[in-house]
């Protein structure tokens, strides 16, 4: 019987290095949301060991 693979999710903060910039001068505080938005979608990649992927 084969074991079953757990996926496990990111859980690190997200580098902003890979998120398009914006630039937003009527609002700034928007931005706040903006990476937010991102970090919130970044946590739920999940990964399954055994499984390729493309590295980043």
């Amino acid at each position: 019987m084969q074991e079953k693979t757990l996926l496990t999710a990111c859980t690190d903060i997200m580098d902003r290095v890979f998120v398009p910039e914006v630039i937003y001068d009527e609002h700034p505080e928007y931005m706040d949301l903006y990476y937010t938005a991102w970090q919130s979608a970044y946590i739920h990649i999940f990964t399954c060991p055994g499984v390729p992927s493309k590295p980043i």
